[in-house]
């Protein structure tokens, strides 16, 4: 039970959960601090939730064009890189930048999209 791929497998979703939950505190103090707005802090959720179902919807058909690791290993890669842009573009986020902050909104989208691409595949990965 304990090979090798599996230890890989657990490793990487450790970190990627590490890096979800860093990065959507990141997101949510960048456009609170920006906005001063509890609405449109509140809207980072919202905007996470509807990108990460469209994907879920999504990925069964680019199931049909990947292997399971092969999705996984795409979706966490693309994910990485999204979040090194979205840290940049949080280190540059200034009061009242309107153009950083949807910039965060579509940056947190997009990572929550490969994020729904992921979940599947990983879920069906660990059994096998």
């Amino acid at each position: 039970m304990w090979n090798r791929r599996f230890c890989c497998l657990r490793g990487g979703q450790t970190l990627a959960n590490l890096g979800d939950v860093f990065y959507l505190v990141a997101f949510l103090s960048s456009i609170y601090a920006a906005t001063a707005s509890v609405v449109e802090t509140a809207l980072v959720p919202v905007v996470i939730l509807s990108a990460q179902s469209l994907g879920a919807v999504t990925a069964p058909f680019v199931f049909q064009r990947l292997t399971l690791p092969q999705m996984l290993v795409f979706s966490q890669g693309a994910k990485t890189l999204l979040l090194a842009v979205a840290a940049t573009v949080v280190s540059a986020v200034s009061e009242a930048d309107r153009g950083s902050v949807l910039a965060l909104y579509c940056l947190g989208a997009a990572i929550a999209f490969m994020d729904g691409w992921a979940n599947p595949a990983r879920n069906a990965l660990v059994p096998r």
